[in-house]
């Protein structure tokens, strides 16, 4: 296996190039040793082959893929394929390995993936932080998360801070048709205050022939202007003015700009 990589020869070179030590691999189908270390070696050369067998070594580590694949191939892939289930993190208990959620956990079982996000938070610097887990349990509105995959970044749910987890639907190969998908449309997918408003899925492999189209499921927008400002990354809507936008300028970044 390691006499067929093909950065095995470049990175022999390199090792040779640096420590002047003689590096030579087995040619193929050859049998003994990986590599022979000449006697006429620098001082330096046990070190940089003890870091070549390191990386040796990390070629034969298992390479673990972007999706399970769990949910197959989608040819077509279709806006009903990727399920809109998200719910508010009400909870946090890392010791349990339990994410509490409302209203419930209805529609994730368990070995889903799940995506957690910080979606509000006053502290800017931590909207939009994220972690994969994967789900042990889901009963009433608990989630148990497996062991080693419990989120270590601290997500926070407040009356100024909003964090939701977003099921992940898991493809082995999924084609975004010429057409596109749109998601505006589905109301299921729009953010309702709490949680929504992001479209997430994982495929080994993607075909994007079209756009994927989250336009107008995101914070919403002022409901009565002039008087009331739409909601933000910093909080939820507000008397004030404008519509959903980002943050303001330093020392009133609450003030979310005008959006749509």
């Amino acid at each position: 296996y390691l006499e067929q990589h093909t950065s095995i020869p470049a990175l022999v070179r390199c090792v040779r190039a640096h420590t002047m030590a003689v590096l030579a691999l087995h040619a193929p189908g050859r049998k003994g040793s990986v590599f022979a270390l000449s006697t006429r070696s620098c001082p330096t050369a046990l070190a940089m082959l003890l870091l070549l067998l390191a990386c040796l070594l990390s070629l034969l580590a298992p390479v673990a893929a972007f999706s399970t694949g769990d949910d197959g191939m989608k040819l077509n892939l279709d806006v009903a394929d990727i399920d809109p289930v998200h719910r508010l993190i009400t909870a946090w208990d890392p010791g349990a390995r339990v994410i509490t959620v409302l209203p419930n956990t209805a529609g994730i079982v368990a070995d889903d993936v799940i995506l957690v996000v910080q979606t509000q938070h006053m502290d800017l610097a931590r909207v939009g932080d994220y972690a994969y887990a994967t789900v042990e349990l889901a009963s009433g509105t608990a989630l148990t998360i497996v062991p080693g995959e419990f989120p270590v970044n601290l997500f926070e749910t407040s009356p100024s801070a909003k964090a939701q987890v977003v099921k992940v639907r898991q493809f082995s190969f999924a084609r975004v048709p010429n057409t596109g998908l749109s998601f505006a449309g589905n109301s299921d997918y729009h953010w309702n205050g709490d949680s929504g408003g992001i479209v997430a899925f994982d495929a080994i492999e993607l075909e994007l022939e079209g756009d994927l189209d989250a336009s107008g499921i995101g914070f919403r927008g002022a409901s009565n202007p002039p008087d009331a400002r739409g909601e933000s990354y910093a909080e939820p809507a507000m008397t004030g003015g404008g519509g959903g936008g980002l943050f303001g300028c330093a020392g009133n970044e609450v003030a979310g700009g005008g959006g749509g």
